[in-house]
């Protein structure tokens, strides 16, 4: 089953400094998933509203072939329609496909040690309460666990890595005290691994502030 999320953004009448965006629809779209079923689901379901024909300016989607079709494509479509309809591609989606390709040429040890440390802890809660009692002995009043990573999530390779590089030291006794030499092996390659901390802290940035000017 596929679904197709539809959200809008648009100026209020009482506050044109401010964008608002809004899920708009969520459309079940069955087993097909064709530029041709996407047109004529959101001709039926959304456009046949004369308020929403009479206001749209802009279509945004990502860069699969069924919304930016030169000819057949969803965007398409929906132009020769509307001629006064202006079709970008979703900056946020273009800056995280420039990212992800870019990672590509790091050392695999940054993904491998960020997938380590968030499964050893992510599967027992005695492993986490070990780490938390580390760093209360050590004066953190309210002390951090290491986030699950999540692969098909944009930010999340960047969150978990930086909050690793957070409580870097705590880590490296926690690993010491439970004599996990592969944990701690991991760890102790962050020494070299600044740079690409701060690679993926730009790239946080960079999807977080194209997201919020995207139409």
């Amino acid at each position: 089953m596929h679904f197709l999320t539809v959200c809008v953004k648009y100026l209020q009448k009482d506050n044109f400094t401010n964008p608002v965006t809004k899920l708009l629809t969520i459309i079940e779209l069955g087993e097909k998933s064709t530029a041709e079923e996407l047109y004529n689901k959101i001709k039926s379901k959304i456009l046949t509203d004369e308020l929403i024909q009479k206001n749209m300016m802009a279509i945004v989607t990502d860069q699969e072939p069924a919304m930016i079709g030169c000819d057949k494509g969803l965007t398409s479509r929906l132009q020769n329609d509307f001629k006064y309809v202006f079709a970008f591609n979703d900056l946020s989606h273009i800056y995280h496909l420039i990212c992800k390709n870019a990672v590509q040429t790091y050392k695999q040890d940054i993904y491998r040690m960020v997938k380590y440390t968030s499964a050893h802890f992510t599967r027992s809660p005695l492993r986490v309460a070990i780490l938390e009692r580390i760093q209360k002995e050590k004066g953190r009043l309210s002390p951090l666990n290491v986030l699950p990573f999540k692969k098909n999530r944009w930010l999340s390779l960047t969150a978990c890595l930086e909050r690793v590089m957070k409580i870097w030291e705590d880590l490296k006794f926690y690993f010491t005290e439970v004599k996990d030499k592969e944990g701690l092996k991991y760890l102790m390659k962050l020494i070299a691994m600044h740079n690409a901390c701060l690679f993926f802290s730009l790239n946080s940035l960079i999807i977080t502030k194209s997201f919020k000017k995207t139409i």
